[in-house]
């Protein structure tokens, strides 16, 4: 199992306390448990929808279509 750390340009569509709902290039729109993952806005200030960077384990990101 893969334990390589990716980053992946996405659009943070939406977020909870526990969770981050994103769109990559690759899928539509995914849940990603925060515990799975670390997203960075582009632009810290701005609210959901906006471009982010998700770092996702590379295994992760293929089992939730990220890539």
């Amino acid at each position: 199992m893969s334990r390589k750390l990716l980053d992946l340009s996405c659009t943070l569509v939406r977020e909870t306390d526990k969770a981050v709902l994103v769109s990559t290039d690759a899928n539509d729109e995914v849940w990603v448990p925060k515990s799975l993952c670390e997203v960075t806005k582009d632009d810290p200030d701005e609210e959901p929808p906006c471009q982010a960077t998700i770092t996702i384990k590379e295994h992760w990101a293929i089992e939730k279509e990220l890539i």
